[in-house]
């Protein structure tokens, strides 16, 4: 597989998990698969914080049902899960933007394009996951108000494109090198996190949650490598 082409399936992998997160804070409260009576994902009380950056109540609880859709039956664990993607996804996404990784509009534009034509030609599971996601947000995905909302999303997540590329290129093009560079990163940056819960503040299904260990974060447990040894 060509570098471009990793790039971009990762890329149609991580906003697939934006936009999760991005619609369980836009949809209606009685839309709400997690106890709907008494939260909506529309919910932006912090359950916790990554370093700076607040966790929403709706955000992980969208996040969880999630989960649950795709057969997590036990809520504490669908919140755990949620919670730990969450913590990776974060912790990416601020080390791209301590390293200035931005992306500018022309990036943006050229990106999103890549991925509707994939969609419209030869990626059916990526076209399924668009029509579906425009869905929850009541609109064609072949619309222009999807198209902006995806050049919304993907500016927020094209600083941690712009970081798997530099570690791609750290190791000529080796994606095994690269995933094992990857995991080496995430257990610094989870060894000087400061990542807190509040727990009078978490759904009464989450209360047990805990802050995860780089033993359970997706990364590692997706690819069962070890982190390279410090030198």
């Amino acid at each position: 597989m060509s570098i471009k082409k990793w790039l971009l399936t990762s890329a149609a992998l991580l906003i697939s998990v934006v936009l999760i997160v991005t619609i369980a804070n836009a949809v209606s409260p009685e839309q709400n698969l997690i106890d709907n009576s008494v939260m909506g994902l529309q919910d932006t009380t912090p359950v916790g914080w990554i370093n700076d950056r607040p966790i929403s109540r709706g955000a992980l609880a969208g996040l969880a049902n999630t989960y649950v859709d795709l057969g997590t039956p036990n809520k504490e664990v669908a919140y755990q899960k949620a919670l730990n993607l969450l913590v990776q996804n974060t912790l990416f996404l601020q080390e791209a933007t301590r390293k200035g990784l931005l992306p500018t509009d022309q990036e943006v534009d050229v990106r999103v394009q890549e991925l509707l034509d994939a969609a419209r030609d030869n990626n059916q599971q990526l076209r399924e996951m668009y029509i579906a996601q425009a869905g929850e947000l009541g609109i064609p995905w072949d619309s222009p108000e999807f198209v902006d909302f995806l050049k919304k999303t993907h500016k927020e997540i094209m600083p941690v494109e712009k970081l798997n590329r530099q570690l791609l290129e750290q190791v000529n093009g080796d994606t095994q090198q690269f995933t094992a560079v990857k995991v080496q990163l995430l257990s610094e940056l989870i060894s000087t996190a400061n990542i807190r819960l509040d727990a009078t503040t978490l759904p009464d299904e989450a209360k047990e949650v805990h802050i995860p260990q780089l033993s359970e974060i997706p990364l590692v447990i997706d690819v069962q490598v070890e982190p390279l040894p410090t030198p």
